[in-house]
Order: C-alpha cells, then sequence, then structure tokens
C-alpha cells in the first residue's frame, strides 16, 4: 500500500530540501502552533485500509509514546499483531539516531543516523541494516539534491515538489510529483526536532497512509486526503481516496 513516494524512500533512502522558502533556513521546526498551543501530540492513528484484492479490510494501528514533546518509540501493528517497533535517540534536542525492529524477522532490523550542520541543517543519513549506505544532501536555496539523483523543493519546513532521476548523472528526469496542503497544522510538527526528513521517509507513519508535514497534506502525487478537524484544528478522521474511489480511513486519537 506504498505511495510511488514510499517505495522510493524505503529502497533510496532519500531526501533532501531545506526547511526554507524564504524563511531562515534552519530544518528544524520552531514548534510554533497556529492554534497556539504546541503541546499537542498524537497518541495512535488507526487506519481501515481497503484490500480490493480479496475484498478484506485491514486494521493498522500506530502508537506513539513521548517524553514531554520527545519522541521515544513507535509501535506499528496490523490486525492487532505487532509489525515494527521503532526506538529514538535525541542529540541537542535534534534526533540523532532511530532503530526500526522489524517483529518478525530480525535480518530486516535497522538503525539510522542522521547528521546535521551548525545551523541545524540535516546533512546526512545513513543507513545500516540489510544494507547499508549514506546519502549527503546539498542545499541551494528551498531546492536540496542527494547524490542519489533526487531533488525536492522546500517552503514552510515541507516538501512541496520532488525530482526523481534515472540516471546517475542526474539527467533523466524518471519522476516528478507535487505536494499540496490546508491551512491546519498537523500533530507532527509538535514534536521536538521535526524536519522533513520525517515526512518523506515516512518515520512516524510507517505503514499508514497518513502524511507528517506542517500542515495536512491534501494531495501527495499519487492519493486525495480530506480531513474532519477536532475542535483545536487538528484531523480527527481522513478519508484517502484515489482517482475517487475510497482507499483508506483513518482516525487519529491526541493525547
Amino acid at each position: 500500500m506504498k505511495t510511488h513516494i514510499k517505495a522510493t524512500l524505503l529502497l533510496f533512502t532519500i531526501l533532501t530540501l531545506l526547511s526554507c522558502s524564504s524563511d531562515d533556513g534552519d530544518d528544524v521546526n520552531n514548534n510554533e502552533n497556529t492554534n497556539g498551543d504546541t503541546t499537542v501530540l498524537i497518541k495512535s492513528i488507526t487506519e481501515y485500509y481497503n484490500d480490493n484484492s480479496n475484498g478484506t479490510t485491514d486494521i493498522y494501528v500506530v502508537n506513539y509514546t513521548y517524553d514531554e514533546n520527545k519522541i521515544v518509540s513507535i509501535k506499528e501493528y496490523l490486525n492487532d499483531n505487532l509489525r515494527h517497533s521503532y526506538n529514538f535517540t535525541y542529540t541537542n534536542n535534534l534526533i540523532s539516531q532511530y532503530n526500526s525492529i522489524d517483529e518478525s524477522d530480525d535480518n530486516y532490523n535497522s538503525t539510522t543516523f542522521l547528521r546535521y550542520d551548525n545551523n541545524n541543517k540535516l546533512t546526512e543519513y545513513i543507513y545500516k541494516g540489510y544494507e547499508e549506505f549514506s546519502e549527503n544532501f546539498v542545499y541551494n536555496g528551498n531546492i536540496v539534491t542527494s547524490n542519489y539523483c533526487t531533488s525536492f523543493e522546500l517552503q514552510n519546513n515541507q516538501i512541496i515538489s520532488f525530482t526523481e532521476y534515472d540516471d546517475d548523472e542526474c539527467q533523466t528526469i524518471g519522476y516528478t510529483g507535487n505536494i499540496t496542503y490546508d491551512n491546519n497544522k498537523n500533530a507532527f510538527a509538535n514534536i521536538e526536532g521535526f524536519n522533513w526528513f520525517f515526512q518523506y521517509d515516512d518515520t512516524f507513519q510507517g505503514t499508514i497512509e497518513y502524511r507528517s508535514g506542517i500542515n495536512n497534506v491534501t494531495f501527495d502525487g499519487d492519493f486525495d486526503y480530506a480531513y474532519d478537524y477536532n475542535e483545536n484544528g487538528y484531523p480527527r478522521n481522513i478519508t484517502v481516496t484515489d482517482n475517487g474511489s475510497d482507499f483508506a480511513t483513518l482516525a487519529v486519537e491526541y493525547y
């Protein structure tokens, strides 16, 4: 059920973009909430996914644990069975490492390291697991490119477009996409150390169809998203459609 974006990430671990636009260029959010409350954090997301291949509905549940507003762990369940766990480490209030545990196969456990410059911009992504590789990010205004021939355009610390190339010389465009947003705050943005990287590599949402920008994604290049908001302006129910057909529904619970 991964989108083209997700598949790309998992295989190549790619992403890069400055948390910019005409901003100050910092990758890390300042935790300013347009609703005036930066303490809102997601407790769980439940997704009801329609498997059209066999006519069944799978239930995904993702639970989040924090220390104040720092993410501590994530646990993902499919039909009540624990599938994946993630544990996070901070350095200087930045997420510097997270461990991914495949509860069914130790061969797919991995550790991800994040490196930043003195301005807290993400400069390197290092993956160690069933394969090992690293990726460096080069910033040019609000455009970030990686050594895996992927480029991103950032605005307000979230990805608004991306380009993937089919060749190592970054000459042949293979895929491009645009991402659009609403004007409401996404509670993932209240996590200490949140930046654009977690939006694209799906760290916080794992296998579910939910996007973790500063605002809420309305279109991600593949799916459309419609929201029912709670009294604080955060999504409580989400409908995901694919070319007008229902794909999944999600319910969000907050602390």
